[in-house]
């Protein structure tokens, strides 16, 4: 059995905040009838429908910019061993064909 990777640690951590968030709508709405000053914000944190959406944006973003930051790759925490198989079969720029 292959060791987790980071982004699984990652997404994990993320699906354990969007089930608490979903649970927690109520509280959003009542934020956004005491807060009016941040009303939108809140009422959009309280719609039930957009809380996975929200936490999934997340998500993609943290992944976005970790390939950012390797060069347009993902940082070897963040690959699985199933991603390090397929660049080997293919060639890569480590291995050092210039496909």
């Amino acid at each position: 059995m292959n060791a987790p990777t980071l982004i699984q640690f990652v997404a994990t951590a993320l699906f354990a905040v969007a089930i608490l968030h979903t649970f927690s709508t109520r509280i959003f709405e009542r934020l956004a009838h005491t807060r009016p000053t941040h009303a939108g914000i809140w009422h959009l944190l309280g719609e039930i429908e957009v809380v996975f959406g929200f936490w999934a944006l997340i998500l993609v973003l943290l992944r976005r910019r970790e390939v950012r930051r390797h060069g347009g790759e993902l940082s070897p925490s963040w690959r699985s061993d199933e991603d390090e198989t397929r660049r080997t079969k293919t060639g890569s720029r480590d291995a050092g064909n210039d496909s």
